[in-house]
């Protein structure tokens, strides 16, 4: 025990960096060094450091996460700015594609400070052609059994439509 001690008196800087901002918790700090994380938690506030402060601390922390989950291109915004403007949409494919939740990569956001607005597929319509005079007409997305196999631009087309095709 007193070589630890003496171990981790030596590497107290990197000990607080590791906890801070390296993405440790006081139990894998404890397992580097073969202690409990009890331990670790004593000789931290012997030295006058309140581990707990700088638990809340990290928490506010965007890299301690992305480290902590082994996921660099979440230390900041770039990446997620980059996927914007590929197209890649979607918070479902963002964290499928990470390997973490989508709940996970909400927070995330939310702590680099950006809208959660963008990460949504935007609402709007299919563009499908009017059966009778072949005009774009916007219409509101339907689920896969009730597919349009057929629109008008009015009611006045939908009969000249039904009337043309009793004709054939």
């Amino acid at each position: 025990m007193r070589k630890t001690c003496q171990l981790m008196i030596t590497h107290l800087d990197f000990l607080i960096s590791q906890l801070t901002e390296g993405g440790k918790t006081l139990e894998k700090i404890g397992k580097d060094f073969s202690t409990s994380k009890q331990n670790i938690s004593q000789f931290f506030k012997k030295r006058g450091i309140n581990p707990r402060e700088i638990e809340k601390e990290r928490r506010k922390n965007p890299i301690w996460y992305a480290r902590h989950w082994r996921k660099p291109q979440l230390q900041t915004r770039d990446w997620l700015l980059e996927q914007q403007k590929k197209g890649n949409l979607g918070l479902e494919n963002l964290a499928k594609q990470l390997g973490i939740s989508v709940y996970k990569l909400r927070l995330q956001i939310a702590r680099l400070g950006m809208s959660l607005k963008e990460y949504y597929p935007k609402k709007g319509g299919i563009l499908i052609p009017c059966s009778y005079c072949g005009k774009i007409l916007k219409r509101a997305r339907r689920t896969k059994a009730r597919n349009y196999k057929n629109a008008w631009c009015n009611r006045q087309e939908q009969a000249k439509w039904f009337a043309h095709r009793k004709l054939d």
